[in-house]
C-alpha cells in the first residue's frame, strides 16, 4: 500500500474529493494504513472523511486516550 505520507497519496485524496464534490455525489472518502498522530491532520485536511488507525488507536495504554488524541490531531484548527 502507499504511504499515507507521501504527497503523492495526499494529492490523490484532493483529486477524489475535488471529484466527489464535483459530482456532488454522496461519498465518504476512507483512508486506511499507516494513519497516526503524524499524519492525520494531513490526511483529514487532503479530503478523507473516515481513516482507519488500528496501530494508534490499540497501541499503547489507553484506547480511549489514543482516539482523543487523533480527534483532536486531526479537529480543524480554529
Amino acid at each position: 500500500p502507499d504511504d499515507p505520507n507521501s504527497a503523492d497519496v495526499l494529492e490523490k485524496i484532493r483529486a477524489l474529493r475535488r471529484e466527489v464534490e464535483r459530482t456532488k455525489a454522496p461519498t465518504e472518502i476512507e483512508v486506511d494504513a499507516g494513519i497516526g498522530i503524524p499524519n492525520i491532520r494531513d490526511v483529514a485536511r487532503a479530503g478523507a472523511d473516515i481513516v482507519v488507525a488500528g496501530s494508534s488507536v490499540f497501541g499503547g495504554e489507553s484506547v480511549e486516550a489514543n482516539i482523543r488524541a487523533l480527534r483532536a490531531t486531526a479537529a480543524p484548527q480554529k
